[in-house]
């Protein structure tokens, strides 16, 4: 008899409504970090006041330091921002020259990214205004549409291998399966689950056209969310 295919549950898209507001990111995400259960260490027990010591622990680890901030944004955005005027330039002189140019560029580029994100967390600057300015700078460069991309981002946290929150649309790593649904799924169905987790197609596949394609569509973004629909087609 051929085997009964378990599918995972499929929850109402209502739960994409309830993602966090840009007046609440910040509070949610610190509450987030700080609640997460953290393996016991020496005099912390968790479950016995461990939870507050390491709040407190943790604390200093919570507040952005200006400093820090403006010297890594400096670094990455002036560096980028040569490296790009270098490659057209270098378009005078050799081809090569603007490809071998764009190695470091692309390194800069992530590098901005990752202050996008922590901007999109709440946690590169104590204002959220400042977060959301820069994280919208941070996203021209990148091309992604920030206000959009956070919130959805956002949905990614909260349904990560949640087993009771899955199949939410958010990405492929939120659609997560236990062994007993992997297994009674078909052939078919296996290596086409298998095949986007694949690293060349995760990786180096589907980024372009994440980037180039996706972003320029709020096709999965739900009416009410004015803002980050008006976030695709206009940086501020």
């Amino acid at each position: 008899m051929p085997k009964s295919r378990v599918r995972p549950p499929t929850p109402s898209r209502e739960s994409r409504h309830r993602l966090p507001t840009p007046s609440s990111r910040r509070g949610l995400m610190t509450q987030d970090a700080v609640g997460a259960t953290l393996p016991p260490h020496n005099d912390v027990a968790i479950g016995d006041g461990g939870h507050a010591l390491l709040r407190e622990r943790l604390r200093p680890y919570q507040t952005p330091s200006l400093v820090r901030s403006l010297a890594q944004l400096a670094t990455s955005v002036l560096p980028f921002i040569g490296c790009w005027a270098l490659m057209v330039l270098s378009l005078d002189i050799s081809y090569a020259v603007t490809l071998l140019l764009a190695v470091p560029a692309a390194g800069f580029l992530v590098r901005i990214f990752i202050i996008q994100h922590d901007c999109g967390h709440g946690a590169f600057f104590r204002s959220p205004r400042a977060n959301d300015a820069i994280g919208t700078l941070c996203g021209v460069m990148t091309l992604t549409p920030y206000a959009n991309w956070w919130r959805q981002h956002a949905g990614h946290h909260a349904n990560w291998n949640n087993l009771d929150r899955r199949n939410s649309g958010y990405d492929i790593y939120s659609s997560c399966l236990t062994l007993d649904e992997y297994n009674a799924l078909g052939h078919r169905e296996r290596l086409f689950h298998r095949l986007l987790r694949y690293p060349v197609v995760a990786l180096i596949l589907l980024p372009p056209l994440v980037f180039l394609v996706l972003y320029r569509f709020p096709f999965d973004t739900p009416s009410d969310w004015r803002q980050e629909r008006l976030s695709v087609h206009k940086p501020t």
